[in-house]
């Protein structure tokens, strides 16, 4: 296995012994501070975020935060214009109990300007939250992205008993934010939102049986942003549209069950139902994904019980085409390639078809098809010799660089694969923990609104 610089980063993990959060250090070539200029705190309830304060002396045409880890490296914060008066910045991608410098830049009269400096240590993780041990990483396999978006069920058990947490990992396995999901609920799709820089998370009722209203919630990550959204009737999955539209599904007993957009008004309109498509119950109708595609403005829906998936217009909910065991499917060739207990089908930016399933004696698969007319045709396959298996949930989805991304669910793994098979990176969380949705982020900030 190709370690890359996994080994040299965890090497340079600090060890830290205390810290003053809100202690002033020197600042080099912008003089001495004054006393208390600089502020820094650690997060009440995300203890990876630093909160800095200051009063800004005047007005800047940039300012920013440089921060110093005791390994040497550092990063800066978004560059921003600033008035004279109070100004706060959140710090995010640190790691827990940390201990960081830092300094206070602006441009004042077009210099660079160091204003003030502090030193501060993050808080602990939570006890229960799992992290992840990293296995591999080799950067020039990988895709560029340093940040890793997914939810985890805490519990262990492989049911939704949780609770669960939302978290972003560094790709070593190092957790830099968190959210516990309220109330022991579900949160199978944490994902970036399409109306800003913010990110979603679900809490699910349905299988967790802790009653309530299941909720859609809308947070930044240093919490400025947190919202919730009621979603009736919602089982377990979801997409955002660009205006604010939240396609789910919904079942409402004895009317049904499909698949309905929420207007960011909280009205809900029916797109399709899959009761009255199929003449089945809900445990036919059930689905383990909402995936839109932009690109064929159209819905994945996927029967898992049925072994089938579904492609549904979202303007006129006509059913444009299903593929598996359902009567009057399109054909899956080659025969050992149909679906088996498949999970997050998506369409890749090449217009084939991505899914996650079961490849037969706990085997599990990522296959990818070609659509010729109504069938599909495998053209490529991952899973040879792979001891992962998910039991449940799972998925793989195709990256800007051509890499896969696969999760395992229950198989508690995670990693990015090269159209060769060849491991670019990989995650394990060493216990079978059930996990969600994986995405992977660029910029932290791309999150908190800046």
């Amino acid at each position: 296995m190709k370690w890359g610089l996994l080994a040299v980063r965890a090497a340079c993990r600090p060890t830290v012994e205390g810290g003053d959060a809100g202690g002033n250090g020197g600042a080099e070539d912008g003089g001495a501070p004054g006393e208390g200029d600089l502020d820094l705190r650690v997060h009440d309830e995300v203890a990876t975020v630093l909160l800095a304060s200051w009063e800004q002396p005047e007005a800047a045409e940039r300012t920013w935060l440089e921060v110093r880890r005791e390994d040497g490296s550092s990063f800066t914060t978004p560059e921003k214009a600033r008035e004279a008066g109070p100004a706060e910045q959140a710090i995010l991608g640190l790691y827990a109990e940390e201990a960081v410098e830092v300094r206070l830049h602006a441009v004042l009269d077009g210099a660079d300007e160091v204003l003030a400096s502090a030193t501060a240590t993050t808080g602990p993780l939570p006890a229960g939250l799992p992290e992840p041990e990293p296995i591999a990483w080799v950067p020039e396999l990988a895709s560029p992205e340093e940040w890793v978006l997914i939810s985890v069920d805490a519990d262990g058990s492989r049911w939704y008993d949780g609770p669960f947490y939302v978290t972003i990992m560094s790709r070593d396995g190092r957790i830099t934010w968190y959210r516990e999901v309220p109330d022991h609920r579900a949160s199978m799709f944490p994902r970036p939102s399409r109306t800003g820089p913010t990110l979603l998370y679900d809490a699910s009722t349905t299988y967790t049986m802790t009653g309530g209203t299941p909720a859609l919630h809308r947070v930044s990550l240093d919490l400025a942003v947190d919202e919730t959204v009621d979603m009736p009737g919602f089982v377990y999955g979801y997409e955002e549209l660009p205006d604010g539209t939240l396609l789910r599904d919904r079942y409402t007993g004895s009317l049904g069950y499909g698949l309905v957009a929420q207007a960011p008004d909280g009205s809900v309109e029916e797109i399709w139902s899959c009761t009255d498509w199929s003449g089945q119950s809900y445990y036919y109708c059930y689905t383990n994904t909402v995936n839109w595609s932009e690109e064929r403005d159209s819905v994945l829906w996927s029967l898992v019980e049925r072994n089938t998936v579904v492609e549904i217009d979202r303007a006129t909910g006509e059913v444009l085409h299903y593929w598996g065991e359902a009567r009057g499917a399109g054909a899956i060739e080659p025969e050992e390639a149909a679906f088996d207990f498949q999970h997050f089908p998506n369409f890749t930016p090449d217009g084939t078809l991505l899914v996650s399933m079961h490849g037969g004696d706990e085997t599990q698969r990522a296959r990818e098809y070609r659509l010729e007319g109504d069938d599909l045709v495998e053209v490529w396959s991952y899973g040879e010799g792979v001891d992962e298996y998910a039991y449940y949930s799972g998925e793989a989805a195709r990256l800007p660089n051509g890499n896969t991304l696969i999760n395992y669910g229950t198989g508690g793994a995670a990693r990015e694969v090269t159209p060769d098979g060849e491991v670019a990176w990989d995650v394990d969380w060493g216990e079978r923990l059930l996990t969600g949705h994986m995405t992977l982020v660029a910029d932290l900030y791309d999150l908190n609104g800046e």
